[in-house]
């Protein structure tokens, strides 16, 4: 697992990845990443947030799973780590 802390910079998968985990109403869910992806969230697929909050506040499978809070949607949705790109040039361009 990585630790991700405030003001650290993060880029959500990219929409090959949505599309190919996605259900039939556009939805990736909870028992494949915790705290479900849905079609709204998919528009920030690729693109780069900055970490606002991070809350210790959910077990899935077994583990603790922090939940944060990102400026690109206004702190809205709940992202969690299995949404984001673990590639460490956070820079590249896809």
């Amino acid at each position: 697992m990585f630790e991700y802390r405030v003001g650290d910079n993060v880029r959500i998968k990219n929409k090959k990845w949505y599309n190919i985990l996605k259900d039939s109403h556009g939805d990736i869910p909870g028992k494949i990443v915790a705290f479900g992806f849905n079609q709204e969230m998919s528009k920030y697929c690729g693109k780069i947030g900055i970490i606002t909050d991070v809350f210790d506040t959910y077990y899935y499978r077994g583990n603790e799973v922090k939940q944060y809070k990102l400026d690109i949607d206004d702190g809205y949705w709940s992202w969690s780590e299995d949404m984001f790109d673990l590639n460490k040039n956070i820079l590249e361009i896809e």
